[in-house]
């Protein structure tokens, strides 16, 4: 299943501003860790499926969803940065 994660922008004009530039930049960093934070979580839902045949995955699960967690914080606060 594909990740439902917006394009990735370039820049097409050569007449863009800094300010323009700053938030392509920072509108495809955001871009980039909900893609990231897709493949992680998807990891763990399939590790999940699999865990009455292997415990010992759950350590590995927490860690994924920690970095989940981890990745998602920063794309909020990126948002919240851009949104300003």
């Amino acid at each position: 299943m594909k990740a439902l994660v917006p394009l990735r922008i370039t820049a097409q004009h050569r007449n863009m501003t800094e300010t323009d530039t700053e938030t392509l930049t920072e509108y495809n960093a955001i871009r980039d860790r909900l893609e990231l934070l897709g493949h992680v979580a998807a990891e763990a839902c399939n590790d999940a499926t699999r865990l009455d045949r292997e415990a010992a995955d759950y350590l590995g699960i927490e860690l994924k969803l920690a970095i989940s967690e981890r990745i998602w914080n920063r794309v909020l606060a990126d948002v919240m940065k851009l949104d300003r």
